[in-house]
């Protein structure tokens, strides 16, 4: 029979909704997996070596990249390794950027790769003594969770933080506290990660609910909520494990 070969992002290939920016919302992996059955779809998301890609964020360039911590070289499949909602992942070596296309034709130059950004010292935002009670209630892991669903991990240490969404997704910085402004502010300063973001910052809103902490978490460099805006999956909940 026929088998399709389906290229996509891999938000819209995972096979079960909970994804860090799409929440409860069903991806294309998961309506396919109702319509087809799960014996019947497989999906892979990329690993790679690092490299550069053409990335907005928001500013628009040829960025390096760190490499995940599953890759081995070219064409490797790794279908006993499921990774953030996919069955396995799919080894692709380095990674070279491709630029946009210009006018009626492709310009194939490229701008050399920008310096890595430095990372700022801490501001005088920086968050009281951490006895006090706004930090020291952040201490220690976190299960985050989107639309009702697990979706990644958290961990503080001192003003430090290590975010995991998979194997070959995670993020690490320092916290900034600010809980008397209204609402509560929460900055997550990108320090590394297997991203594009490194030295930009996530600028949150939280509030306690009990021992609950509900985060407002925008893309980094993004502008701040002002609320807890659920349409646009910003929306997370973090509880003790």
């Amino acid at each position: 029979g026929i088998v399709p070969i389906v290229l996509t992002g891999n938000l819209h290939s995972r096979l079960a909704a909970g994804g860090r920016f799409s929440g409860n919302l069903p991806p294309m992996g998961a309506h396919l997996v109702e319509r087809l059955g799960e014996e019947n779809v497989r999906s892979f998301n990329v690993s790679h070596e690092g490299g550069t890609a053409w990335i907005c964020t928001p500013d628009c360039g040829v960025t390096a990249l760190g490499g995940s911590a599953i890759a081995d070289g070219v064409g490797k499949l790794h279908a006993d390794k499921p990774a953030a909602g996919h069955t396995g992942v799919y080894s692709v070596g380095t990674l070279t950027a491709s630029v946009p296309a210009v006018g009626d034709h492709v310009e194939p130059t490229v701008s050399p790769v920008p310096p890595p950004t430095p990372i700022p010292d801490p501001l005088p935002r920086e968050t009281a003594a951490l006895d006090s009670d706004a930090v020291r209630k952040l201490q220690g892991s976190w299960q985050a969770y989107q639309g009702g669903v697990k979706a990644w991990t958290i961990e503080f240490d001192g003003f430090n933080y290590y975010a995991v969404l998979s194997d070959d997704d995670w993020y690490k910085g320092r916290v900034f506290v600010r809980p008397d402004e209204s609402p509560a502010e929460i900055d997550f300063l990108i320090e590394d990660c297997v991203c594009g973001y490194k030295g930009e910052s996530s600028d949150a809103i939280f509030a306690w609910e009990g021992e609950t902490l509900k985060l407002g978490t925008p893309m980094p460099s993004t502008p701040r909520p002002t609320y807890f805006n659920e349409q646009k999956g910003e929306v997370v909940v973090l509880q003790r494990p």
